[in-house]
């Protein structure tokens, strides 16, 4: 149950709250940027930036999950596929909600995310090491 609690419950509250957070209407995502007079490519922005660190913070507590189980190579390419499936798997969900759709760009910017995950954490791997 320790490990359950510390490495696995993590990633699937964050994986929750973005899947939640992504699977709003259009509509409400829309009415909150119109109230606040966002504009247009300011809104873009923010949404990619959002879809980053979204998706680096769930590659982090994914690499966890996987942390001693085959070597850290392994671990690596585990995260990236899963979290690459998730983020699939969620623009797909996306094209079911009115006023939502598929977006490549999220599935790029959210694997920019997971690449920079996997990055900082072999650099923190190695840091942690000398």
């Amino acid at each position: 149950m320790g490990i359950f609690l510390t490495r696995y419950l993590p990633a699937l509250i964050w994986a929750a709250l973005i899947a939640a957070a992504l699977l709003t209407t259009g509509d409400s995502v829309d009415d909150v940027g119109a109230w606040l007079e966002i504009p247009e490519w300011l809104r873009t922005w923010v949404d990619r930036a959002a879809h980053l660190g979204l998706f680096l913070v769930l590659a982090l507590l994914v690499r966890r999950c996987f942390q001693g189980t085959s070597g850290d190579w392994g671990a690596a390419i585990k995260t990236l596929a899963a979290t690459l499936l998730y983020i699939v798997i969620l623009e797909a969900a996306q094209t079911r909600i009115p006023g939502r759709g598929w977006e490549s760009q999220d599935v790029v910017v959210g694997i920019a995310g997971v690449l920079m995950a996997l990055y900082l954490s072999q650099r923190y791997q190695t840091w942690r090491s000398v």
